[in-house]
């Protein structure tokens, strides 16, 4: 039996840094709690299965990625973030909120287009250990950790 999965991806930075994003995701994760259903999303960064060729071809052939590549790429590593779901309305109704999106599958944007982003769908047969939506060890882009500890030493070096 296959299932099918729908996904936005965006630059890690957009995705970890927007605080539109965080509100929404906390929002959606207590309506399922306070409801008692399982979640049908998930956050991932820089799933296997936007490494595929056949995916990975498209989003590089976006305008998504010549506008932010030096935010998805580094040291030929490709730094995403991903939400995914099983519900295409939440898929389409995030890409409503969040921006402009392209559909992975329609390149056909001019160039004076802002894209914040790609989305998409894929087909997977189910399987309870499925290797596509794992994540590498180090896959948060390093130019998000150096904000991180240098805002954290910021803070020590000015304290009274």
């Amino acid at each position: 039996m296959s299932k099918k999965y729908f996904y936005l991806v965006m630059t890690q930075q957009d995705l970890l840094e927007n605080q539109v994003i965080e509100e929404i995701i906390r929002e959606r994760n207590n309506y399922y709690i306070n409801r008692e259903n399982s979640l049908n999303f998930w956050i991932l960064m820089s799933p296997s299965f936007l490494l595929t060729n056949e995916i990975f071809n498209k989003v590089k052939n976006s305008r998504f990625y010549s506008l932010k590549s030096s935010d998805l790429v580094y040291k030929e590593k490709f730094y995403n973030g991903v939400i995914l779901s099983t519900d295409s309305e939440y898929i389409n109704w995030l890409k409503l909120r969040l921006g402009y999106f392209e559909n992975i599958d329609n390149n056909l944007l001019n160039e004076r287009f802002r894209s914040d982003g790609v989305y998409g769908e894929i087909e997977l047969i189910e399987l309870s250990n499925n290797s596509l939506f794992e994540t590498p060890q180090k896959n948060i882009h390093p130019n998000i950790m150096v904000d991180t500890y240098s805002n954290i030493f910021d803070i020590y070096l000015n304290l009274p």
